[in-house]
């Protein structure tokens, strides 16, 4: 074969030029100038506990460069004038505008470099904690002496055939203990369509030589990808001349050979950085990321037994380099025009604490699909990733590195589509680019995914890549039993469960399954089985993964089988809703505390509880029933040294009370994926209950709630399993629990990250010790909650059904995965979800009970939500005639009584009563109503009718002139045209709300008397709700004594004109739209709602005051933009908390008897002060 004579024969050839002495230097300068701005979003995903980063998926950083900017700071002039004032104020505004600024960016990819990094348990345990030295290479093959893995990659993709070409090169310069290939050669070929071809070998070593010498230096920063990697079936040769690379690449046994020619390398920086930025010179980096380019022009020549190709395309290449590669991990690459996009990440454990498994990364390795969302404040960068899991359609795999070599257990296709949604704006709302980058890379990589294998051309067949639908729970032969909330339930439905609970309690498993048969367990059996399966060696199996969600809902599941056993009529087991509490003034003052005892103990007794149904229970001794305990030898957590034999209860945590969030209940529903919705209600809706009720008292000094919860939750039982707290044994004095028999951290220089932390370990209530917290009974009632909310987000999302996102992956640890066997220590049987007796459930199995298509139980919520009726554009339309006489009477009514008085003569009270009456019935059916059945959330809601006023506004400002040159008929006719058009729409578009006026979704119209009688017994029941009404009233009425008065002092003694007045309003209007667009969200963050509307109504109140005291129209000019937009920020913050407090079925009630009550006393004060100011005014003359 000629050595290059073909290739230089190729209409595609680019010959190597002379410009070595310019060099990539200025290459890579050339690509800062203002027309290849980057647009892209650094950022971090992980959780960080008291300085110590924890393991994630993460992506690193999503990189899509493209000419978004190029327009906008100078085109194509700054090509060649990169240096001038435009183009460097363009790209230095560019970078302002799509990316952080340099610190935070970095501050990002340090890390996502660390998230990046990995463990070293197979190498001979070496420290991950190493120095790199200064200097890096980024460009060229090395023997590092401090690398156990070194790789490089090149894809050549957008060629006219479609065809794309990988090549692939590894070693590991120290092999002595790998137990796989330490090298790996690899041409993989596909045509784009078919299976994909992958010529492999795996050389027992290979020979690295740079222009003929050996590789003796640490890497730097500055060498070109120039070397050659030689072994006896397979070779590789990378030449650097200045902007020009030559690659040959031949495997002679097999008859294949690859050589091209890359000039005009794009870098991934503007000065040739890495993705890792300067973090990639800290110390303790497991792993680097290189992209040495990800644009170069390409062309190729290959020799296949098949013949010779020709071709053209563009080139991404990058290398990895360092001491372990990740236990799994995701990356993917793509071009499409001028855009780009890069992006890797994998799992890491860092630090002495357990991982707690919190991944914003959807992976589907099965079937081929990556989610990614990656957030900064004001940009969102959303990746989507979908390729074909069927071998025949490119799926094809390749050898990756692991801890212990080159393994077959990377899933990779060049036919992947990433598509890239790039967003701007405070609430991510704005799409600023949208790119499908078709033929793209995707590798699905490690030991960890568990799919089938799939094939080259020269592998046998295998089956396809498709996972299995889980083994379903099997169909109840009765009708599920429904869990109801614990104040639903009557008096003697409550005994029952509590009854049953003190058996439990008092009497052994085994006297209880001689009574009521194999279902029972003791409840000190359960509390020691959930002990076990925390305390696990290698991991906590029940928390702080995935799996937490799955074991909890089989445990509660567990005991709810236990108390059916004892008495059958139970039912079911009742769940705690505490987002009642929430909303309440004070939730330590609910009645739930009657039942379960006070929600704080006595600190004279160490913090016992002794009042309420379980007052008289005692932590069970734990000798008898488990190898661990405390050192009072109580069932409790080792480094528990709570003394008390009773179960307490402490306000404070780390000296920090735990505040209830409702919102996050809806929030979380929201989650797109299993584990992002772990993620959301794991800190937040699971954990506020227990630092709420069980407190943690002792501590070394007072944190936040997160810090506190990070370090005693997280930390303290880390260090206990890596034996790094000292516990003392057989104490008997209480008094001297903190100082005689404290649980100190261990002085070994392994434990120094532990003792960071904190030196010894507090006292922690029961429902807080996370290992023995079913120790506080409430803790069943409030897991079947957090039950109660994941069946709630599984409905909601039934298309990502069976799996829901569920990691394949045993991540954190094993019982985590999904076909993992869950609390393997003790595990549950299959007999609870009626599948065959002696089979062990597995989380997949737990999960797919989902109260719909199986499982046992439901919710009585989750009944609702499956009869909830469709969207309100879905419903069939109704033209009934008395559903188009309601529609009239609601929105002409008004108008026609105002035309009587203005053309007939008729009396104006007519028009004030009749107004005040429909509109109040107006807003409860029609608006309020509607609002709240379109949108369930109370803070969105408020946002939307914030957003409404704001267009009301815009539309006001817009209109409000007409009312000053048109004649006052003309303006009525206009008036009596929009009303009609507002039936027409509403009964047009939501057929619906003219419906529910001729049946019982809303009465108003048939018996408006029952209504109001309903509503303000609503009100009676409800003091929140009566209060809010009686705020309102008060309003009502100072509005219109202020409206009745404030025109003629306007006119008669300021001296307004009807212009001046309307160029008033028009800036009152433009206050308003400011208030709903800019301020609102902000204040509410800030204040929360009820604090706003606080402010709002004190401003309403000082607005008369100031307004008497102006002496001339400027001054009143002035306070009018200032004070107006508290009055009308009101309005969404009433409707929200009216909304809030109430249930769904009764918030167009409360909501239209708030409204009408308002209304009634606004109208009652214009009456009363229109009187009056006649009056006094002598009919206003």
């Amino acid at each position: 074969m000629s050595d290059d004579a073909s290739l230089r024969n190729s209409p595609y050839y680019s010959p190597m030029d002379n410009e070595s002495e310019q060099g990539l230097k200025k290459t890579t300068s050339r690509w800062s100038t203002a027309r290849y701005h980057v647009y892209s979003f650094r950022y971090l995903l992980g959780l960080m506990a008291i300085g110590t980063l924890q393991s994630t998926i993460s992506p690193s950083v999503p990189y899509i460069e493209n000419t978004f900017f190029a327009e906008k700071y100078g085109g194509d002039d700054c090509e060649a004038h990169p240096s001038s004032d435009p183009c460097r104020k363009g790209a230095t505004d560019a970078a302002q505008i799509g990316s952080f600024t340099d610190a935070a960016a970095h501050a990002a990819a340090m890390f996502m470099a660390v998230c990046l990094g990995s463990y070293s348990d197979s190498l001979g345990r070496r420290p991950m904690l190493r120095a790199y030295g200064a200097a890096m290479s980024s460009m060229s093959q090395h023997k590092e002496f401090k690398c156990n893995l070194v790789s490089w990659y090149t894809r050549i993709s957008e060629t006219p055939s479609g065809q794309s070409v990988g090549l692939i090169v590894g070693h590991y310069p120290e092999k002595a203990q790998l137990s796989d290939a330490a090298a790996y050669l690899a041409l993989i070929i596909d045509e784009g369509k078919g299976k994909t071809t992958v010529v492999e070998a795996n050389p027992p070593g290979l020979t690295v030589l740079k222009r003929g010498a050996a590789i003796a230096n640490e890497p730097d920063d500055a060498s070109e990808p120039d070397f050659e990697v030689s072994a006896g079936n397979g070779t590789l040769i990378m030449k650097q001349t200045g902007t020009q690379q030559r690659i040959s690449m031949w495997f002679p046994s097999q008859g294949f050979r690859f050589d091209a020619n890359l000039t005009d390398p794009v870098p991934w920086g503007s000065s040739g950085e890495s993705p890792e930025g300067w973090a990639g010179r800290l110390p303790f980096l497991a792993l680097h990321w290189f992209v040495y380019s990800l644009s170069s022009h390409a062309s190729y020549r290959l020799e296949s037994p098949l013949g010779v190709v020709l071709g053209h395309g563009r080139a991404h290449q990058e290398k990895n380099w360092g001491q372990s590669f990740p236990k799994s991990w995701t990356w993917g690459e793509g071009l499409q025009g001028e855009s780009k996009i890069a992006f890797a990440g994998g799992t890491v454990p860092l630090g002495p604490l357990k991982d707690p498994a919190v991944f914003w990364v959807s992976n589907d390795a099965c079937r081929g699909r990556l989610n990614v969302t990656a957030t900064a404040p004001n940009r969102m960068l959303r990746i989507s990733v979908q390729a074909s899991a069927e071998e025949t359609d490119g799926l094809f795999k390749v050898q990756g590195p692991t801890m212990s070599g080159f393994k077959a257990d990377s899933f990779e296709s060049y036919r992947a589509t990433i598509t890239a949604e790039a967003f701007s704006g405070i609430l991510h709302d704005k799409l600023e680019e949208r790119i499908e980058f078709k033929q793209s890379a995707i590798e699905f990589g490690g030991e960890a995914w568990t799919c089938p294998s799939t094939s080259s051309t020269s592998s046998r067949e295998e089956p396809k890549l498709m996972a299995p639908a889980p083994p379903r729970a099997a169909e109840p032969k009765h009708p599920r039993r429904v869990r109801q909330e614990l104040r639903s339930l009557s008096v003697q439905q409550r005994d029952r469960v509590f009854n049953a609970m003190n058996i439990m309690k008092n009497m052994s498993t085994l006297q209880g399954q001689v009574s009521f048969g194999r279902r029972y367990v003791s409840y000190d059996d359960l509390v020691a089985q959930h002990l076990q399966a925390a305390a696990a060696r290698h991991c906590d199996e029940a928390h702080l993964g995935q799996g937490f969600a799955t074991y909890h809902r089989a445990f509660t599941l567990r005991f709810e089988e236990s108390l059916l056993a004892v008495d059958p009529s139970i039912g079911a087991l009742p769940y705690w809703d505490y987002n009642i509490e929430a909303r309440s003034k004070d939730p330590r003052q609910s009645e739930i505390w009657e039942w379960f005892g006070s929600s704080e103990g006595d600190p004279a007794q160490g913090n016992a509880v002794k009042d309420g149904r379980f007052g008289h229970w005692r932590v069970a001794t734990a000798k008898e029933i488990s190898n661990l305990s405390n050192s009072f030898g109580l069932l409790r957590s080792p480094w528990n040294v709570n003394p008390s034999p009773f179960i307490t209860r402490h306000r404070f945590s780390c000296g920090s009370q735990t505040h209830f969030e409702a919102s996050f209940w809806e929030l979380c529903l929201k989650a797109p994926t299993y584990l992002e919705w772990y993620a959301c209600v794991d800190p937040t809706i699971h954990t506020w209950a227990h630092s709420f009720l069980g407190g943690i008292w002792d501590t070394e000094r007072n944190v936040s709630r997160v810090e506190c919860f990070a370090t005693n939750a997280i930390g303290i039982p880390a260090a206990w399993g890596d034996d790094c707290l000292q516990c003392q044994q057989n104490c008997t004095e209480p008094h001297e629990a903190q100082r005689s028999c404290s649980c100190q951290r261990s002085g070994e220089l392994r434990c120094l990250a532990d003792r960071i932390l904190a030196h010894k370990a507090p006292t922690y209530g029961d429902f807080a010790d996370a290992w023995t917290s079913p120790n506080d009974p409430i803790f069943f009632f409030h897991h079947a909650n957090v039950d109660r909310h994941l069946m709630t987000w599984q409905q909601r999302h039934l298309e990502k059904a069976p799996h829901f996102g569920f990691l394949q992956p045993s991540l954190p640890c094993k019982g985590h995965g999904l076909k993992d066997i869950i609390g393997a220590a003790h595990p549950f049987d299959g007999a609870l979800l009626g599948l065959e007796d002696g089979r062990l459930l597995t989380n997949e199995e737990v999960l797919a009970a989902d109260g719909i298509h199986s499982g046992p139980y439901t919710y009585d919520t989750l009944k609702q939500a499956q009869e909830r009726p469709p969207s309100l554009r879905s419903r069939r339309r109704e033209w009934s005639g008395q559903a188009l006489a309601s529609a009239v009477r609601h929105m002409l009514v008004p108008t026609l009584a105002l035309a009587l008085h203005v053309c007939g003569g008729v009396t104006l009270w007519l028009y004030l009563i009749l107004k005040t009456v429909v509109e109040a019935f107006d807003i409860n059916g029609v608006y309020l109503a509607m609002m709240s059945d379109i949108i369930e959330d109370p803070q969105e809601r408020a946002a939307a009718f914030g957003t409404f006023m704001a267009a009301v506004m815009v539309l006001f400002v817009a209109g409000m002139p007409l009312g000053y040159v048109i004649p006052r008929g003309v303006a009525l006719a206009i008036s009596v045209a929009a009303g009609m058009a507002r039936m027409a729409y509403l009964f047009v578009i939501f057929p619906e709300t003219s419906r529910k006026a001729t049946q019982q979704q809303s009465p108003v119209q048939k018996n408006p008397l029952q209504t109001m009688v309903s509503a303000c017994s609503l009100l009676s029941k409800n003091a929140f709700a009566k209060r809010l009404a009686c705020v309102l009233v008060c309003s009502g009425i100072g509005t219109a004594g202020y409206g009745v008065a404030l025109p003629p002092f306007m006119m008669g003694y300021l001296g307004y004109t009807r212009s001046n007045k309307l160029v008033l309003m028009c800036v009152a209007a433009v206050s308003a739209l400011v208030a709903f667009g800019v301020l609102l969200e902000p204040l509410v963050k800030v204040l929360g709602q009820v604090r706003t509307l606080q402010l709002c109504l004190a401003t309403s109140a000082a607005v008369p005051l100031l307004t008497a005291v102006c002496k001339d129209q400027w001054q009143l000019g002035v306070l009018t933009p200032i004070l107006v937009f508290p009055i009308l920020m009101s309005i969404p913050l009433v409707s929200a908390l009216k909304s809030a407090v109430v249930s769904s079925r009764d918030q167009g009630l409360v909501q239209g008897a708030v409204a009408s009550m308002t209304k009634g006393a606004s109208t009652a004060g214009s009456l009363i002060f229109g009187s009056v100011f006649a009056a006094t005014t002598g009919g206003g003359k």
